[in-house]
C-alpha cells in the first residue's frame, strides 16, 4: 500500500535562506529515492500573486490597516493548489514549502503588538485555512534581523515588510513564539557570532527530517 506524502515546511523572515535550504532538501530526497514536488508561496506568476505584489509594493494602502484583505489573498494563493495536494499526498509524494500558511501567522500577526488581539487574528486564521493540509514538520530558519538583511545585501528591498525592519524585528519575535508553541523545528543561522555556511544548516536540516520522517530512506542518501 502507498504511504501518503508528508509536507515539510521552511518558514522564517526574509534572507534566513527558506529557497535555498528547500530546494536543497528537494535535492536530497530526489537523490534518496523519494518522489517530491517543491512550491514556493506565493506565486507571483498566478493572478492572485499579482495581486499579492501589488500589496507588497503598498498600492492598496498601508499593510497596518489591510490584515483581512491581505490574509485573503494568500490563502487564495494556496486555495488554488487544493486539488493538487490531495493528488500529490495521495501518491506518497513529499512537499516541500517555501512558505506556507505558517507565514500568515508568523508575519500577519505580527502587525498587532497587543498580544490578544494576536491570539484572536491567530485563531481566525487558523479557521480561515482548516482545510488545507496541515505541515508534518515545520523547519523554522532563524536568524537576527540585522544578519538576515546582510543576508539580503546584495538585492533590492521592493516590499513594504522587508523595509521596514521594526515591522521585521517584531516577525522574528512573533515567529520565535510560534516555533516553541506548536514545536518546530529550529535550525539556528548562527554558530556563536558567526553565519553557519549553507552546508552546515544543510546537514542539520537532513539530520531532523530524517528523523522525523524515518521513511524517507535516509539509507539511501549519498
Amino acid at each position: 500500500m502507498q504511504n501518503r506524502g508528508r509536507i515539510i515546511t521552511f518558514e522564517g523572515i526574509n534572507g534566513v535562506g527558506k529557497t535555498t535550504q528547500a530546494h536543497l532538501l528537494a535535492r536530497a530526497l530526489e537523490q534518496a529515492g523519494n518522489q517530491v514536488r517543491l512550491i514556493k508561496y506565493p506565486q507571483y506568476e498566478a493572478p492572485v500573486g499579482e495581486l499579492i505584489r501589488r500589496y507588497l509594493k503598498g498600492e492598496f494602502g498601508p499593510k497596518e490597516k489591510l490584515f483581512d484583505f491581505a490574509a485573503m489573498l494568500y490563502a487564495a494563493d494556496r486555495a488554488q493548489n487544493t486539488s493538487l495536494y490531495e493528488e500529490l499526498l495521495s501518491s506518497g509524494v513529499t512537499i516541500i514549502h517555501d512558505r506556507y500558511k505558517e507565514a500568515n501567522w508568523g508575519i500577519l500577526t505580527a502587525l498587532f503588538p497587543d498580544p490578544a488581539v494576536r491570539e484572536e487574528k491567530l485563531q481566525w486564521l487558523l479557521t480561515l485555512e482548516k482545510h488545507m493540509p496541515s505541515s508534518d514538520l515545520v523547519i523554522y530558519l532563524d536568524l537576527p534581523v540585522e544578519d538576515a538583511y546582510q543576508q539580503m545585501a546584495l538585492r533590492e528591498l521592493w516590499d513594504t515588510h522587508e523595509v521596514d525592519r521594526s515591522f521585521m524585528q517584531a516577525c522574528k519575535e512573533r515567529y520565535d513564539e510560534l516555533s516553541l508553541r506548536f514545536r518546530w523545528v529550529r535550525i539556528s543561522g548562527l554558530s556563536g557570532n558567526i553565519i553557519k555556511s549553507t552546508e552546515d544548516k544543510q546537514k542539520e536540516i537532513l539530520e531532523e527530517v530524517f528523523a522525523y520522517c524515518p521513511d524517507l530512506s535516509a539509507a539511501r542518501y549519498t
